[in-house]
């Protein structure tokens, strides 16, 4: 009897001695760790490991002694999306995917996780409004401007509050289709930023009448003409003003006169940029008595012919 309570006295030393270093005969047989699908760019997150073992999970101290042995470490498999140190932290530094991986020493225990890095919209903004026409359906084109500019998966829906004035299509292009106001709204999609432009569609210009139909000017002296169009609420968007004699006077698309030494011609570009040209006349001459390549602005491009003559009723 004194033999077998040595032998088994014996057996429970080296038990003890097992248990010491392996939990007597618990082991790891797997980890992982929980961190988000996405990352919002400039973000921190720590990926702490839980192990799993193929027995009764051991004390703290033995569970660290058991990971000790596997030596566990961490990898990115880009490191322009994501970092990650020895301890497991993991910062998104920039926009992507990214896989970050931990595993033992022996590749037998590992896990991983595809994360995404995102930059989150945080604005919108675009034109509070804008003018149309209905004459020939006329087109306008709206910029929803987005901030960060590197904002990812951004989606902007653009709708119109009363498509019987104007419509709108999903590149914000929008098309006047009656006399009316409508509200353009563009939002982003799974947000809640939004931006509003108010739209006007103003009836098509029928005539226009000139403030002042002749001036009397010191040189050098400048003056404000203004035109308004018929018939109400019809827009004088587009109109610009030009001179058929620049070295006398010359009219801007503001309808500023001012009197110039020298002739600058101008008016040709003026005249084809503009959506309705006025012409104020300080001479009226028959046809054919202009010679040809003396010609600045040329007829078919001229819509309204105004007598500016000093004798004129």
């Amino acid at each position: 009897m004194k033999r077998i309570t040595k032998q088994l006295s014996s057996l429970a030393v080296a038990c003890a001695m097992v248990v010491s270093l392996a939990g007597c005969g618990v082991s790891v047989t797997g980890v992982s760790f929980d961190i988000p699908d996405t990352l919002e760019k400039g973000s921190s997150i720590m990926a702490t490991p839980e192990y799993a073992y193929d027995g009764e999970t051991p004390e703290a101290a033995k569970a660290d002694d058991l990971v000790d042995t596997l030596g566990m470490s961490y990898t990115s498999s880009d490191p322009n999306v994501l970092t990650v140190d020895e301890n497991g932290n993991i910062t998104a530094v920039g926009i992507g995917t990214a896989e970050v991986a931990m595993s033992s020493k022996d590749g037998k225990i590992t896990t991983s996780k595809v994360v995404e890095v995102v930059v989150t919209p945080v604005s919108l903004d675009m034109v509070d409004s804008i003018t149309l026409t209905k004459e020939n359906n006329s087109k306008a084109k709206l910029e929803a401007v987005v901030q960060p500019e590197d904002a990812t998966h951004v989606e902007i829906e653009f709708t119109s509050s009363n498509e019987d004035v104007a419509t709108v299509n999903s590149d914000g292009e929008i098309n006047a289709v009656d006399v009316g106001e409508t509200t353009i709204t563009a939002s982003i999609k799974e947000t809640d930023l939004t931006a509003e432009c108010i739209v006007t569609v103003a009836p098509d210009i029928e005539s226009i009448e000139l403030g002042d139909t002749s001036l009397k000017m010191k040189k050098d002296g400048t003056a404000q003409l203004t035109a308004t169009a018929n018939p109400d609420g019809a827009s004088i968007d587009g109109i610009a003003f030009a001179s058929d004699a620049p070295d006398v006077a010359t009219v801007d698309e503001e309808g500023n006169v001012w009197y110039e030494g020298s002739a600058r011609n101008f008016n040709q570009v003026m005249a084809t940029a503009a959506d309705i040209v006025i012409v104020e006349a300080e001479q009226m001459v028959s046809v054919g008595e202009i010679r040809p390549e003396n010609v600045q602005t040329f007829g078919i491009l001229v819509d309204y012919i105004v007598d500016g003559r000093d004798d004129h009723e």
